[in-house]
């Protein structure tokens, strides 16, 4: 999977440990690249969309 990236929406104030994100993904024997964070204004709405073999 080349190029797929996740995005994250946090409560306000919200703060993300680095070292628990990255184990928690290199558990599912995913490579953790890099994290950034930024400000964005909320979307009026939300989709879910379920992808198999991805919990």
């Amino acid at each position: 999977m080349s190029g797929t990236r996740a995005t994250f929406t946090l409560k306000k104030d919200a703060k993300v440990d680095e070292k628990a994100l990255k184990a928690a993904i290199e558990k599912k024997r995913l490579k953790f690249v890099s994290l950034t964070s930024r400000e964005t204004q909320r979307a009026a709405a939300a989709y879910v969309a379920a992808t198999p073999g991805l919990t």
